[in-house]
């Protein structure tokens, strides 16, 4: 039993060396300001698009997201669109893991006053989404200019 617990110890305190080892050579290595600033992180800057754009979106076929309740989803939503409500991380985790390949998405909720589809769209960002567009107008604008609907669950 002594010996296996000397083993472990000499184990331990080589892979310590070594650890030690590595880390002066990394900065020995380092100038000063590229070791000490940490690396600068993403920042979720949505891009505005309007409807003429989503209209081109739609037609390239990429993912579009309702960021409304389902209840909004369900009585009318744009073509092709899925449903991640505001809060829900079930469906949140759905479109990642179906669609992050694709690391674009359109974000859109009510209109302008709602800010479900901001929120939502810095939730994808965080995900793995590189670029976030996000409909501005939403679905009282698209409404309002006659582009068609679709009604239910997909």
């Amino acid at each position: 039993m002594k010996k296996l617990f000397r083993q472990c110890c000499l184990l331990v305190a080589v892979a310590v060396v070594l650890g030690l080892i590595i880390n002066i050579r990394h900065w020995q290595n380092c100038t000063q300001e590229a070791c000490l600033t940490p690396p600068e992180a993403g920042e979720y800057l949505p891009i505005p698009i309007d409807a003429v754009q989503v209209v081109q979106w739609q037609k390239q076929n990429h993912l579009i997201v309702d960021a409304r309740s389902v209840e909004a989803y369900v009585e009318g939503h744009l073509p092709a669109a899925l449903s991640v409500p505001r809060g829900d991380r079930r469906a949140l985790s759905n479109v990642v893991d179906c669609c992050l390949v694709q690391e674009q998405v359109l974000v859109y909720c009510s209109g302008e006053h709602c800010d479900d589809s901001f929120v939502v769209g810095e939730e994808l960002f965080r995900a793995g989404f590189t670029t976030i567009m996000l409909y501005e107008g939403g679905f009282a604008d698209w409404q309002q200019r006659g582009f068609a609907v679709e009604r239910g669950m997909p």
